[in-house]
Order: structure tokens, then sequence, then C-alpha cells
């Protein structure tokens, strides 16, 4: 599930997926963003994101904790030069 959250943040629910997979997940969309070139207005535009993974425990159900995790891990790849993702 894809959903807008916040302002410029994007969530995306893999309900069924392993930590390692989603790093994989995560890494794809990220690699094929980073390699688009957009055109406009005869300019070559370059995109790129920031990723902060988090994960459920198998102990707790707690989501707010878990967003916090995710922003937080997001807020890291942003401050380590942005175009990353990191694991909270």
């Amino acid at each position: 599930m894809v959903a807008r959250y916040g302002g410029e943040e994007i969530a995306v629910i893999l309900p069924s997926s392993n930590l390692e997979s989603s790093r994989l997940a995560a890494e794809r969309v990220r690699k094929a963003i980073e390699s688009l070139c957009i055109e406009h207005e005869g300019n070559s535009l370059a995109v790129t994101i920031s990723l902060g993974l988090a994960m459920l425990e198998v102990d707790t159900d707690n989501k707010d904790q878990l967003i916090r995790r995710a922003d937080e891990a997001l807020y890291k790849s942003k401050a380590a030069g942005r175009n990353q993702l990191t694991v909270g």
C-alpha cells in the first residue's frame, strides 16, 4: 500500500515483508528515481529521494513508535547527504 503522508512524504506499507526484502525494495525505488531524467522547458532535472525504513517489532504493534522511527531514519538520510536509505 502506498499513501501520501505529511507534506512531501510517502509511506509504503509492506505487510508481508521482512527487513531485508523491504530494504531491497526501497533501494530499487531509490535507484529507479535516481536514474530518471525529467525534461522541463528545455532543462534536464535530476531527481533523488531520501528514505527512512522501520518495521513493527514482533513483540509490539505500536504504530506511533513505528512512524517515529521511520521519520527519524528519514531525517538521518537527509542529514547524511540525501539520496540514501537509512534503517531505523
